[in-house]
């Protein structure tokens, strides 16, 4: 029987006063065999690599749109998009599926905001490059990273969900953290007990402190696990639950509860 439960805390040092520069997870299990090597809490320390990257991958804009049946066959579309590449996009497409003797009516208007607030926008000028049987393609301007695009017209006849589409792939470096398995210790308790005073409780405190001296901030996870010789399922639960939670309040001291407080789902990845 397995039972989890994970909470992932990720701190600058300083946001509680004078706690360790650390990430923390806690989970906890509890297993079907018996004895004092399954009544304990595993604790393992990760510190961060990075790892540069090179990727080839299709630069898109993110993009969101809404299509409003004005009539029995015209509706407005309203189209916004934004740039999350680290590259100028220059090639961008926006296709707009039609139906037979469908037409854009009237302008394209489109925006390139420059502010939200205040709300302030270049206005652009944009016509159909391309029309054929099912849709009419209209070429996008040129739009710089974390750039913002509104576009609104209206189409006679049937409209179908706009699409955006980028045609070249752009080599774009990125950088990766991942983690490393720098340390592993076992704590065991006694039977029922959610306190121990088991030496690598010491040991631990110095190589996480060690790293902090370091400059690193390492990422701790701890599981307390409780055996399967019980009659009340539940506080076995609680049990394993408490051994973990011990574990990181003696390594976090009074700022534990300032961790729990701040806590976010989430793993080691």
């Amino acid at each position: 029987m397995l039972f989890l439960i994970l909470a992932l805390v990720s701190l600058s040092f300083g946001v509680c006063p004078g706690t360790l520069n650390v990430s923390l997870e806690i989970a906890s299990e509890t297993v079907d065999k018996e004895g004092k090597n399954f009544r304990r809490a595993d604790v393992f320390v990760f510190i961060p690599v990075e790892k540069k990257l090179i990727k080839k991958e299709v630069s898109v804009l993110e993009s969101n749109h809404n299509i409003l049946k004005l009539g029995e066959d015209l509706f407005q579309i309203d189209i916004s998009l934004k740039n999350r590449n680290s590259v100028v996009l220059e090639d961008a497409i926006l296709e707009q599926p039609v139906g037979k003797n469908s037409d854009i009516e009237g302008r394209i208007e489109a925006k390139r905001v420059i502010s939200r607030l205040p709300y302030i926008f270049e206005p652009l000028t944009l016509y159909p490059t391309d029309i054929r049987p099912g849709k009419i393609v209209i070429k996008l301007p040129p739009v710089k990273p974390g750039e913002e695009l509104e576009l609104s017209y209206r189409v006679r006849g049937e409209a179908g969900e706009p699409m955006i589409k980028s045609t070249k792939r752009y080599e774009v470096e990125e950088s990766e953290r991942l983690y490393m398995l720098v340390a592993k210790y076992s704590l065991l308790f006694g039977y029922g007990k959610t306190k121990t005073e088991d030496v690598n409780l010491s040991n631990l405190k110095e190589i996480v402190r060690g790293f902090k001296l370091a400059g690193l901030k390492p990422v701790v996870k701890i599981v307390g696990v409780a055996d399967g010789k019980t009659w009340n399922v539940k506080r076995n639960r609680e049990v394993a639950q408490e051994r973990a939670r011990f574990v990181a309040r003696e390594l976090l001291g009074e700022n534990f509860a300032c961790y729990i407080r701040r806590a976010y789902a989430g793993r080691v990845r």
